[in-house]
């Protein structure tokens, strides 16, 4: 009971303090003092509290955090520096961690926080109020306590970002624009994180995916498996308003920007998600001779894809979506109706086109004249590119459908054929007069899937004009490099090209004489001898020993070069250069998805700004001397260093063809792993490769034989 009488009127015996100045210099006149007298074992018996210990003072801290009044920071301030000159129990240090016993002033409120929801160092000018900040609350003096004592962070690291987005789904006073502006922040921090693969992220990221829930567009967190991506905008016109929850995202940012997110939490893609049917149709009939999805539209399809998005182009061969493409046939029926099925609910729309991939046929609606050729490309185009922005793709394919003779778009964008492709179809293909491998016949057979399973038919090449042979003129097919030496027709064997499987050498009599020797440019790339220690000779010290005659020496040089400064034009001169064309984009993209970004020498990268890993595409054998070198197997993913010391330093491999040779893969028996060994600078080492990208490497070796 509240009895006893004290400076702040009654109070229970244990809630009131002996009137010591020792006590009084630590809590000043902040609590209720016990001024009646009474004998000190009375006192004892009463629980008055007649010493400070750390344990009241976190006590007192436990009780004026659930205080209405929300406590005093004079208070609080004392009670931490009485705390930081005293070593605290792990008990105590504890109750810091899993309680809010950090006070927190501020003109819009007072709150009170635990370890984990402060940060010591005040960047409210760039993440605003984002988090709590310690510095200008309580200044220098508890930097120590607060920092080295209690734990609290004291700056902003990736975890803390991780903790704050906890903590705002649990923030019930915010409005969605003040989450989303927080949110937007905290994603852009842990870009880095969502980027990493599974195995490289750091310790405390299995607790945050387990509590993160997903900001959505009806302005809620939600589980991550009940938050759909809105990849598909049709789709998502189908389903809203059903109590299907979308995943927010900023509206200025693009859906790639917040895909590392989508793809880290585990979110479920809405075009994966939905299935797709033919409801009922009154019967369709079948087109032998397609009006628009011709074989050369095929063609010019699947070129595009692998030219622009090799990644998909890719996925799409693996799960045989190509395939299916090019054995599909035109169909039409009267009408078409779909049903389109999310979880446990059902929609049912009328539809102008639907690909039936599984029975290979496109079935286009009768209904649909004046739009055709719109529903199918964009039929098309969602089908082949889900979780993507697909209106690029379904602008082209609206260009080529009906396309009858396709080699005139691939030579003027300075395509190839994809060599998965080729091994599909046969293509005849013959030299321009420029040198350049141009298509001869625009008549494609596509192989039955009987025949892909049989194997590839070998097809007649047509015969080679005598003038080109006088010429010795650069025959590049999409498979191979052939060395035209007669008129004699030559076979063509099918092949899967480079990422496929591994073809049986030729014969030197099937290739053409290369601009340059590249297998002698290749092994000069691994005999590059040289100093591998530096001689340092004997430096200036560099000390002043006399620095006003030093400062006016230095100073009349400068000004001297000031007033001979040149005007900005005569300081630039007109000039004709002769520039190399760019690289090929698929080499990064390549060296990408196979190492990450990490360097194949040391295994290191580091993120840019903008959070993708850091790597030089570092060519063995310089892209100067010929296209053809342009290619991933003639690369290395490099660090900034390694790349500095193979351009720069000493390079020396042993026996490095024969390195190469010995390499089988897994599948083929072998049992070594896909590493070449070299020297760099002096140094032994080696360069890690994965089993593709050693083979294509060895292919390539392969087809320069001369």
């Amino acid at each position: 009971m509240k009895w006893p009488s004290g400076t702040k009127g009654l109070r229970k015996p244990r809630q009131a303090f002996l009137a010591k100045e020792s006590i009084k210099e630590i809590l000043g006149d902040f609590v209720p003092y016990f001024e009646d007298q009474l004998p000190e074992d009375i006192i004892k018996l009463l629980g008055i509290q007649t010493e400070v210990t750390s344990e009241k003072l976190v006590s007192l801290l436990e009780e004026y955090s659930e205080r209405k009044d929300n406590g005093n920071k004079n208070l609080a301030e004392r009670i931490y520096r009485t705390l930081g000159s005293r070593e605290l129990s792990d008990d105590i240090l504890k109750r810091f961690q899993q309680a809010k016993l950090i006070f927190v002033p501020g003109a819009s409120g007072q709150h009170w926080v635990s370890t984990k929801g402060a940060i010591w160092k005040d960047l409210s000018d760039t993440l605003c109020d984002d988090f709590v900040y310690l510095e200008k609350k309580y200044g220098a003096h508890l930097k120590e306590f607060f920092v080295d004592q209690l734990g609290v962070k004291e700056n902003v690291d990736k975890e803390t970002f991780a903790q704050r987005w906890l903590t705002l789904q649990k923030d019930t006073n915010r409005q969605p624009d003040e989450i989303e502006n927080v949110l937007a922040r905290v994603y852009r921090e842990l870009l880095p994180i969502f980027n990493m693969n599974e195995d490289e992220r750091p310790s405390w990221w299995e607790g945050f995916v387990s509590d993160a829930r997903i900001w959505t567009q009806s302005k809620n967190f939600q589980k991550p498996s009940s938050v759909y991506v809105p990849d598909d905008g049709e789709l998502k016109k189908i389903f809203n308003g059903e109590n299907v929850y979308f995943a927010w995202r900023p509206p200025k940012d693009a859906f790639s920007d917040w895909e590392p997110l989508y793809r880290a939490l585990g979110l479920p893609y809405l075009s994966e998600s939905i299935n797709i049917s033919l409801l009922e149709n009154s019967g369709y009939l079948t087109h032998d001779n397609p009006e628009f999805i011709t074989e050369s539209a095929k063609i010019l399809i699947t070129t595009w894809i692998r030219e622009k998005k090799p990644t998909d182009f890719r996925r799409l061969f693996e799960n045989n979506s190509i395939q299916a493409l090019f054995e599909t046939k035109e169909a039409y029926a009267p009408y078409l109706q779909l049903e389109y099925r999310l979880d446990n609910k059902m929609k049912r729309r009328n539809a102008d086109c639907f690909w039936d991939k599984r029975n290979r046929k496109l079935i286009i609606s009768e209904n649909a004249d004046a739009y055709k050729k719109n529903a199918i490309s964009r039929t098309l185009a969602r089908a082949l590119m889900p979780n993507r922005a697909y209106k690029e793709l379904s602008d082209w394919i609206e260009l080529t459908l009906g396309e009858e003779d396709w080699r005139w778009r691939i030579e003027q964008k300075g395509w190839s054929i994809p060599d998965e492709v080729n091994s599909m179809v046969d293509v005849v293909i013959e030299p321009s007069n420029k040198g350049e491998a141009l298509i001869r016949d625009n008549q494609v057979k596509v192989k039955s899937a009987e025949n892909n399973r049989e194997g590839i038919e070998k097809t007649d090449m047509a015969e080679t004009s005598s003038s080109a042979i006088a010429e010795n003129i650069y025959v590049e097919t999409d498979n191979q490099v052939g060395d035209v030496r007669d008129n004699d027709k030559m076979e063509k064997e099918g092949s899967q090209g480079l990422l496929g499987n591994q073809r049986n050498k030729s014969s030197k009599n099937d290739f053409v004489e290369r601009p340059f020797d590249y297998i002698s440019e290749f092994k000069n790339a691994f005999n590059k001898p040289g100093k591998t220690q530096i001689e340092f000779s004997e430096r200036d010290s560099g000390v002043v020993r006399n620095p006003d005659g030093r400062r006016g020496k230095s100073y009349e040089q400068h000004k001297k070069r000031l007033h001979a400064e040149p005007s900005p034009e005569k300081r630039r001169k007109e000039t004709m250069r002769t520039i190399l064309e760019g690289p090929d984009e698929q080499v990064r993209e390549y060296l990408s998805q196979f190492y990450g970004g990490k360097c194949q020498i040391c295994g290191k990268t580091f993120p840019e700004r903008n959070g993708n890993p850091f790597f030089i595409a570092n060519y063995i054998v310089p892209r100067k001397h010929a296209r053809f070198v342009d290619t991933p197997a003639n690369a290395l993913c490099l660090c900034a260093d390694h790349f500095a010391k193979w351009q720069h330093g000493a390079v020396e491999g042993d026996n490095i063809i024969e390195q190469i040779d010995g390499f089988k893969t897994k599948a083929e028996g072998g049992n070594i792993s896909p590493t070449l060994k070299i020297r760099l600078c002096g140094e032994e080492c080696e360069i890690e490769f994965r089993e593709k990208h050693l083979l294509d490497l060895q292919e390539l070796l392969n087809a320069s034989e001369r």
